[in-house]
């Protein structure tokens, strides 16, 4: 009541604005409504985040989200616009994809990085497709940026749009692709974080080969073993080889026999006492499998 007099009284913006917010922290919509008609919609735009804050913190997503689209779709004040935005991630709100969506490719820098980050928490096929549909269109520090929020959601939805965006002629965005990729981690994602690995540009090669050797790490042992396997066997991938070789030691089985005796005859300094040692250890497991022939000559 206090708020709604001094509104009526108020003689300056500024006391206009402090009455209007007041009545947004007091969760009176009625009357901030009412003033986004007038000079004080600024006022009334922020106070329309204070209540649909409010209604986020007592558990009522829904009701916050609807107040929260308001706001997105009168962008006369970016504070305001930044903060709904916020609060559509925070409420996981499905219906405000388009819009945000549309922010990330027409808002100023601090309002696309804040939509960026609000995509990547809301659920859904939905705000996915969004991300990658908006990512053929950026380039550059912001397109680096939605492609690690698209990774991010570990959406298989996304490998085939990341896919092409992992052939883009800048390293730092086929760099983001194929990490992107690695942390989908689906295996539809593994051909195309391999075929970077052996003919990326100069600049990706490495960060597929550690894109590579993550997926692996994820894997269940079978599959996991084979990808080690295909990184010691590359000179492109040589910076994984001693992260694969302390893998294949844990993992030690017979089927890494062959590739650690290939990889002996070349290996030199650490990476040569790391094979060794995963040969010991594919020896144990053979002698402990009661062949112990074999485990002798190993």
């Amino acid at each position: 009541a206090v708020f709604a007099q001094a509104l009526e009284v108020a003689s300056d913006d500024a006391s206009r604005a402090a009455a209007i917010e007041g009545l947004g922290a007091a969760g009176d919509l009625a009357r901030v409504e009412a003033a986004l008609a007038g000079p004080g919609k600024t006022a009334a735009l922020r106070a329309m985040v204070l209540i649909a804050d409010r209604r986020l913190t007592d558990g009522d997503a829904a009701g916050a989200a609807e107040l929260y689209r308001r706001v997105l779709g009168s962008p006369d004040d970016e504070v305001a616009t930044l903060r709904a935005i916020a609060g559509c991630g925070r409420a996981r709100d499905e219906e405000a994809v388009d819009a945000i969506g549309g922010l990330i490719e027409e808002g100023s820098p601090r309002v696309r990085s804040a939509a960026i980050a609000a995509l990547r928490e809301v659920p859904g096929q939905k705000a996915t497709r969004r991300l990658v549909a908006v990512a053929e269109k950026l380039d550059g520090p912001m397109l680096v940026a939605t492609i690690e929020a698209i990774g991010e959601r570990r959406d298989p939805g996304a490998v085939e749009g990341v896919s092409k965006l992992a052939t883009r002629e800048d390293a730092a965005v086929a760099a983001a692709a194929i990490r992107a990729l690695a942390t989908i981690g689906d295996p539809s994602c593994e051909p195309a974080v391999w075929q970077a690995v052996e003919g990326g540009a100069e600049g990706v090669r490495r960060a597929a080969a550690e894109a590579y050797l993550r997926m692996a790490t994820s894997c269940p042992p079978e599959r996991a073993r084979g990808m080690y396997h295909k990184l010691l066997g590359s000179k492109e991938a040589a910076s994984t080889h001693a992260e694969a070789l302390g893998a294949i030691e844990k993992i030690a089985t017979p089927e890494s026999l062959p590739i650690l005796e290939k990889y002996l005859e070349t290996a030199e300094g650490d990476r040569r006492e790391a094979a060794m040692r995963a040969l010991v250890a594919v020896a144990d497991s053979v002698a402990a499998a009661g062949r112990r022939d074999e485990a002798v000559a190993v």
